[in-house]
């Protein structure tokens, strides 16, 4: 009956643009959640209609024989023929009624629009539970097309060279099907992405090209990330510099300068041991010492040279995500006038010179005469520099060394550079988080440095100290970012029966809607960083309501962000909305669910979240009375 049914199916003509929605309705489906609609999309017209026709009742037909417990694996082994002769695939994605389709989950492109959307590979998989197709995204996210399961994903290479085997993990952040762990590993042996399998899956690429093996985009300009690194690193290099081992365009240099006997060696060494770019050695002693002994014993600085394009010379302790890594490299090959730079710093990073390299959003990139050795980025060509060469034999704690980079440039106005468009973040040192740099060497000792720096023949005026001065910069990209930075920081006055608001120029929604869940990050880190991105940029009035399930996490990013300091509670402008009440009583506890989930102590704006009654409107009136809300607007009328 399948089969009959397959060959009946016309071979379509592709139309110019993509996604079209072709019906809306209930999908049969043994897992099809009560109240959702599921909306079908593909890259051609009717024969959507009689694939999804031939499918539903080749479902019906095998849930009535024996084979009903496999109904589900047999439909995705018609869906596969089904798209193997059609020449394209269906996506469907979990809608709420009257919703429209996420494409970026879906993975449409339309024909306008081609390179906003991130580089995906189409996969279906056929599952004991569940058959659905799978999008996997360049970041590291994969995605469900229509159950709505999610994660992250790496490909590993258990050997050298291509037709090595492949393992693929997949890490469940979400799922609807039933496993037995949120870790499900898949294996090629040819060393082919086509195809890959498990006991309880099989995986097969829709069209194109698969998954890329490791290392085999490798091509074109490689930098370096290099680290003396101890104890306490793991979390950083685990968690940030290697996020997204899959999307690394730089390959990493760890020296271990604790005991090799520690279990954080032992776990460091665990973690590299994965990673194909990755090496471990381990040497006592300082960061730049460090530096100068690997460059020695991977050949030299002409070596080290003739491999790399740029180094980032970085503490341990700095976090800077994989993606991030390889855009701080991405804007320096664009400026190649720049030969030593940093990215900048956020507003609770740790540090005596924070003031003068802390995040600035109206610049792409800011020319200067100082960058501090916590992270400098080297074009490697000033290795080979017998001026530099110099400052490298008398740096130690990397003290003076942070002068030094724009006279060693020439005294360039455009060499040096501090890199706005990338933040990262240095944190505190307490009690809690001591430094271990500080036990091998102490605070006060590192002003000792000039000693070595004179007997290595570097002129006093390159490495001593002056005040650091910024000699102009890159604009912000020129897509409205700067403008848009410029007016949310305007106010207009709004007067009132309880005084004057000023309300700023431009807000901030808050709502998280299903679809959001298919772009693969959970929803407390995408709100929080949502919302601190918003706050850097500018943004200071924030639109929230008891409806939006994100409010919570709104509150748990403001509340950061007041306690370090990046904003204050006058600044802000949050609003607030309720949308059913029926008494006082439940105005009152909504206000006060409010003001629990954004950790205020009051909101600055109450609306009724629909029109409500003159009745209505008086219980909003009495919360102003009662000190909880400043000021009342209204929302939909």
């Amino acid at each position: 009956s399948i089969a009959r049914r397959l060959q009946m199916l016309p071979r379509p003509v592709l139309p110019a643009s993509h996604g079209v929605p072709l019906s809306r309705g209930p999908l049969p489906h043994r897992r099809n959640p009560s109240g959702v609609r599921w909306s079908h999309l593909a890259s051609f017209g009717t024969p959507l209609m009689g694939f999804a026709r031939s499918l539903r009742s080749s479902r019906q037909f095998i849930r009535r024989g024996r084979l009903a417990q496999r109904g589900c694996a047999l439909g995705g082994y018609a869906a596969l023929r089904t798209r193997a002769m059609a020449g394209c695939f269906p996506i469907s994605s979990v809608l709420p009624k009257g919703g429209k389709p996420c494409s970026r989950a879906l993975g449409l492109r339309s024909a306008s629009k081609q390179g906003d959307l991130p580089r995906l590979w189409k996969y279906f998989a056929i599952h004991r539970d569940w058959c659905d197709h799978v999008l996997f995204y360049e970041d590291g996210t994969f995605a469900q097309g229509r159950l709505g399961g999610h994660g992250s994903w790496q490909l590993t290479s258990l050997g050298k060279g291509r037709g090595s085997n492949l393992e693929l993990e997949l890490r469940w952040q979400s799922y609807s099907h039933v496993a037995a762990s949120p870790v499900e590993v898949l294996s090629s042996s040819s060393g082919s992405t086509e195809t890959f399998a498990a006991e309880a899956v099989k995986l097969e690429l829709v069209s194109g090209e698969g998954l890329p093996c490791p290392g085999s985009e490798k091509q074109g300009p490689r930098a370096l990330l290099f680290s003396s690194v101890g104890s306490q690193c793991l979390p950083v290099v685990r968690d940030h510099w290697l996020a997204k081992p899959s999307m690394m365009q730089f390959d990493v240099a760890l020296m271990f300068y604790k005991e090799a006997s520690s279990h954080a060696y032992s776990d460091l060494s665990e973690l590299v041991s994965t990673q194909e770019c990755v090496e471990l050695s381990h040497s006592p002693g300082m960061k730049w010492p460090n530096f100068m002994k690997w460059m020695e014993a991977n050949g030299g600085a002409e070596a080290v040279a003739a491999r790399y394009d740029y180094v980032w010379v970085v503490d341990d302790d700095v976090r800077l995500d994989t993606a991030e890594i390889n855009r701080l490299f991405s804007i320096l090959r664009d400026h190649r006038e720049v030969e030593f730079a940093c990215p900048s710093f956020d507003a609770s990073s740790d540090g005596v010179w924070r003031y003068f390299d802390g995040h600035d959003p109206k610049y792409k990139l800011r020319y200067t005469d100082f960058i501090e050795c916590t992270a400098p980025v080297l074009k490697t060509t000033w290795l080979t520099d017998p001026g530099f060469a110099r400052c490298l034999q008398g740096v130690r704690t990397g003290c003076f060394i942070d002068f030094c980079f724009f006279p060693a440039a020439g005294r360039r106005r455009d060499a040096v550079a501090v890199v706005d468009a990338v933040q990262c973040h240095h944190p505190p040192r307490g009690a809690d988080a001591p430094s271990e740099m500080r036990q091998v060497q102490a605070w006060e000792d590192h002003k000792e440095d000039d000693v070595y720096f004179d007997q290595a023949g570097v002129p006093r005026d390159w490495y001593w100290f002056r005040q650091p001065q910024v000699f102009g910069g890159v604009p912000a990209e020129d897509d409205g970012r700067r403008a848009a930075i410029e007016f949310a920081g305007t106010t207009v006055p709004v007067p009132g029966s309880s005084g004057v608001l000023q309300l700023p120029s431009a807000g901030f929604g808050t709502a998280f809607y299903p679809e959001d869940h298919l772009l693969g990050t959970p929803e407390e880190a995408l709100v929080c960083e949502s919302v601190d991105a918003a706050l850097r940029a500018g943004v200071r009035l924030f639109d929230c309501a008891n409806q939006y399930t994100s409010q919570r996490h709104v509150g748990a990013a403001l509340e950061r962000a007041l306690q370090t300091g990046l904003v204050s509670r006058d600044e802000l402008v949050v609003v607030t909305k309720l949308a059913q009440f029926d008494s006082p009583s439940e105005v009152v506890e909504g206000v006060q669910r409010a003001l629990g989930e954004l950790r205020l102590d009051y909101v600055d704006v109450l609306m009724p979240h629909i029109p409500c009654s003159n009745e209505g409107w008086r219980w909003f009136e009495e919360e102003v009375d009662a000190g909880r809300v400043r000021h009342l607007g209204i929302s939909n009328y």
